[in-house]
């Protein structure tokens, strides 16, 4: 059996950095590089100044040994201008850029020229220029007239368009059922509109659509003819309007209830207390002027002047009590009553949609 040989005793690191190996330069080594270090400076330093810091010469070449084709010497043609042969024109580059200038400085001053002439010369008169002379003393050949042009005004007809076929609504059979759309006062005398509130379609077939639901008719009411005990107000239809902007004339077709009777009706209100306020007041006054008369007629000469009050004042009274005895009823329709239009005449109008 091998014996183990004991372990080495280790050293326990010491140091800044423990566990790296310490490295000691001996004295000796340490001088060894020092003088070395000084020789190479004092041999660089001695150097120098011998030699002065000149570069290496480079070894020169012996020719003799270069191969013959080496050794010739090459030589390059020079080019030179030839000088210009006896007998031609020289040409200078610049001769026509020259003669341009020339040209067009000529040209501006004959221009200057001729605006100074513009400017002196008197209002009305004309310059002729040389070439324009000339071609002046020329005779003009003659012309021959032109052949005369006659012009035309007469309007050429265009071919009309293609009618649309119309269909007809028959008076007396065709009803517009409509609804007041304005309130109406037969104190004034004025206008209405009223709405269609149904399709009407053509008398004939009955298929084809002429007024459409929503169409709009203007009416007028005759108030001025009414009479104290009237109870209905008489309107007249005037004119259809179709949504697409179309506008018929319905001539004066009556406007009635939807029994057929001509005429609107509503509140009416006949005045009976204006009536009864003027028959009253009207009789205490002719009675005061009879009373009176009487009385100054008793008393002498006062006859005349109490026989002509009594008669101007029966002339007033009778006046004012006719008036309010012909007092009109006023009659209001209100908006939305249901009414018809009463066509009197035929309408013939084209089918929005069949």
């Amino acid at each position: 059996m091998r014996s183990t040989p004991p372990p080495t005793p280790t050293r326990p690191p010491t140091g800044r950095y423990p566990g790296l190996p310490v490295t000691r330069l001996r004295a000796g080594r340490l001088v060894l590089l020092v003088v070395t270090t000084f020789v190479v400076l004092i041999g660089g330093t001695i150097w120098l100044l011998r030699t002065q810091a000149r570069p290496f010469l480079t070894p020169t070449v012996d020719s003799t040994a270069w191969p013959a084709w080496l050794r010739q010497a090459q030589t390059y043609p020079t080019t030179e201008l030839e000088p210009p042969k006896p007998g031609e024109p020289v040409i200078d580059p610049l001769a026509g850029l020259n003669a341009k200038l020339a040209q067009m400085l000529a040209e501006l001053e004959r221009q200057r020229q001729e605006l100074e002439m513009l400017k002196k010369r008197p209002s009305g008169t004309t310059i002729v220029q040389p070439g324009q002379q000339q071609a002046a003393q020329v005779t003009p050949p003659a012309r021959t007239p032109a052949p005369p042009l006659f012009i035309t005004h007469e309007i050429k007809e265009t071919p009309a368009a293609p009618k649309t076929p119309e269909y007809t609504l028959a008076p007396g059979t065709t009803k517009f059922p409509c609804v007041v759309e304005t309130a109406i006062n037969s104190d004034v005398e004025g206008y209405f509109t009223a709405k269609v509130s149904t399709n009407v379609y053509d008398t004939a077939t009955g298929r084809h659509l002429l007024v459409p639901q929503g169409s709009t008719i203007l009416g007028h009411d005759q108030s001025s003819t009414l009479l104290y005990g009237n109870e209905r107000l008489p309107t007249i239809s005037l004119t259809l309007a179709l949504p697409d902007g179309r506008s018929v004339d319905l001539g004066q077709a009556p406007v009635t209830d939807q029994q057929g009777v001509a005429g609107l009706t509503g509140r009416v209100n006949n005045h009976y207390w204006r009536l009864f306020g003027a028959v009253f007041i009207g009789g205490a006054l002719r009675g005061g002027m009879q009373a009176l008369q009487v009385g100054l007629a008793q008393a002498g000469g006062a006859g005349q002047v109490a026989a002509g009050i009594s008669s101007v004042g029966n002339q007033a009274v009778t006046q004012r009590l006719g008036r309010a005895l012909d007092t009109r009823p006023t009659i209001e329709v209100d908006a939305g009553q249901l009414c018809n239009v009463l066509l009197t005449k035929p309408l013939h109008l084209p089918a929005l949609w069949q």
